[in-house]
């Protein structure tokens, strides 16, 4: 049964609000999800769905309707609101009529589980729209997983899920790592960790890439932190051409990872 909720001060309202904030997100271990495509790719992948928020604006075409048949299945509080409020609980300001809040995929990553693809490491990126270009990203070029050490951002907030055009939903996402935490794991998978970075003597190229290996992404500004260069075992640089001091994250990423894909003669 469809709630119609007109009041900001509802509790539902509420507490899609605090999901804009980490530790929100942290303790329900839910997130928010916007927009007809990413709500659909959500759908697809069987997400769990804690509550629907939708507005007039989502049924101006078929797929708006459609969609909302299926959310209706998956969800029992499911709202019809206000764009006035169904703009204070979006990211956006040109949204589509339908938000979403999903409990996070669950993740169970051991060797035993791994299948030899190359697994991505976010070290401190603070940018969200980075961070869901990188999820996006690994989900594109066939990644085994994305591991966040702390100090990155979060790549369920708002931005980096719209970011990440449903590839959250894709790709076993793992945060709040350590790096003694992350050596423990990638050791005891018999990964390499290979580290990007621009003053690296070794170009990516010339470089076996296609062996069971971690590649680590840096802070956009700092680069990779000296603690996980510490337990690198190779690191690599992406020789720029032009004048550009430097590859945005998303971005190096991608050109590592497909890499590493031609390496494996899978493109």
């Amino acid at each position: 049964m469809v709630k119609k909720v007109v009041s900001e001060t509802n509790a539902w309202i509420k507490w899609a609000k605090k999901l804009h904030y980490k530790r929100y997100r942290l303790q329900g271990d839910v997130f928010l999800v916007e927009g007809i495509r990413t709500v659909e790719t959500a759908l697809d992948a069987k997400a769990q769905l804690e509550a629907a928020y939708y507005s007039a604006r989502l049924l101006e075409n078929e797929r708006g309707k459609s969609l909302l048949k299926r959310i209706k299945t998956a969800s029992t509080n499911v709202m019809t609101v206000t764009d006035k409020l169904l703009g204070e609980i979006s990211d956006t300001q040109t949204f589509q009529g339908i938000v979403v809040v999903a409990k996070k995929p669950r993740v169970q990553m051991d060797s035993s589980v791994m299948n030899g693809l190359p697994l991505v490491v976010v070290d401190r990126i603070k940018d969200p729209g980075n961070v869901g270009t990188i999820v996006r990203t690994a989900d594109a070029g066939g990644a085994e997983a994305v591991i966040f050490l702390k100090g990155s951002a979060d790549p369920f907030s708002p931005k980096a899920v719209r970011g990440s055009m449903g590839s959250v939903f894709h790709i076993p996402i793992m945060t709040e790592y350590n790096v003694e935490c992350l050596e423990k794991f990638v050791k005891e998978a018999g990964y390499m960790i290979i580290t990007g970075d621009s003053k690296a003597q070794h170009y990516y190229y010339h470089t076996d890439l296609s062996k069971n290996i971690a590649l680590v992404i840096g802070n956009e500004a700092h680069g990779v932190s000296s603690e996980v260069k510490d337990i690198s075992d190779k690191e690599v640089c992406i020789p720029i051409v032009g004048k550009s001091e430097s590859l945005n994250a998303g971005v190096a990423c991608g050109v590592l990872l497909f890499e590493a894909a031609r390496q494996r003669s899978l493109v």
